[in-house]
């Protein structure tokens, strides 16, 4: 019995001819139709020798070529084909990520001799870093922002088989606020200023966590603020990418006081009584 090694799903056999005075004395060669062993697409050009059959399921596949002599006595051989192909699937612990750090599986190499490797295949040049890239269960971290698509390749004889697995990166950029934690204020309006997020890092907005003020260009790094209350007034600068955000606050200290001098009064001597509001 024969053996062919391939890496896919066609191959040609090629099973000695009948001579001519075979034919003539009325014996018949033939393949079986399908294959003694595994599985493959049925051969309809059963009678010719060198018949291509498409179809191999992964792993050996045996073909029987048939003579019948003139008398009907039945003889044949056999040829195995390896197809060197291999089921092999991919999966992530998660489709989207916020850090740019994922796990990652892969179909464990069936038998010695198989071996694996994680290649990261989109981005081009991509950064993503693998803990253990021939390991089928691996970590991997450093993913860019963005789609990041990887691929488990276990190969055998030289041929090899693979499976890919997307993941979305939505880390959004650090959220950063320009000058010092708390800015003193005496009720003038004033400029603040953060970091843009980088494109394709997601977008930032400016909202009030407490106190009260107006702030004129919340969807703009740089804003002014306005109307502001007195005491702590704190805003926040939160910068989103999909289902990740990352934030950072600012708080403006209104230290302006509320006076009053009390009433007008009209006087008929040159003495009155005060009432301005204490400090």
């Amino acid at each position: 019995m024969d053996q062919l090694s391939l890496c896919g799903s066609a191959v040609t056999l090629n099973a000695t001819p009948l001579t001519a005075a075979d034919l003539a004395a009325g014996a018949v060669g033939r393949w079986l139709a399908l294959p003694v062993e595994g599985s493959a697409d049925l051969i309809a050009d059963d009678t010719n020798p060198n018949v291509t059959v498409s179809g191999l399921s992964r792993g050996d596949v045996r073909f029987r070529w048939v003579v019948t002599s003139q008398y009907g006595c039945e003889s044949y051989d056999e040829v195995t084909v390896r197809n060197n192909q291999l089921v092999v699937n991919a999966s992530a612990s998660s489709a989207s990520v916020c850090h740019g750090t994922v796990e990652l599986v892969g179909t464990p190499p069936p038998i010695a001799g198989v071996s694996g490797q994680w290649t990261a295949v989109h981005p081009v040049g991509s950064s993503a870093y693998f803990n253990n890239a021939a390991s089928a269960n691996v970590l991997v971290s450093d993913m860019p922002v963005g789609e990041n698509r990887f691929r488990w390749t276990l190969t055998q004889n030289g041929c090899e088989s693979y499976s890919e697995v997307t993941v979305m990166n939505s880390q959004a950029d650090e959220a950063v606020i320009l000058g010092p934690e708390i800015i003193p204020n005496c009720g003038e309006n004033i400029t603040i200023q953060a970091v843009a997020p980088r494109a394709g890092w997601g977008s930032g907005l400016w909202s009030l966590i407490s106190g009260y003020a107006q702030i004129v260009s919340p969807t703009s790094a740089i804003t002014v603020v306005q109307d502001i209350a007195q005491g702590d007034v704190i805003l926040e600068w939160r910068v989103s990418n999909g289902h990740c955000s990352d934030a950072a606050t600012v708080t403006i200290r209104n230290n302006k006081l509320t006076v009053d001098a009390g009433p007008d009064q009209e006087l008929c001597s040159s003495n009155t009584q005060m009432a301005a509001s204490a400090v």
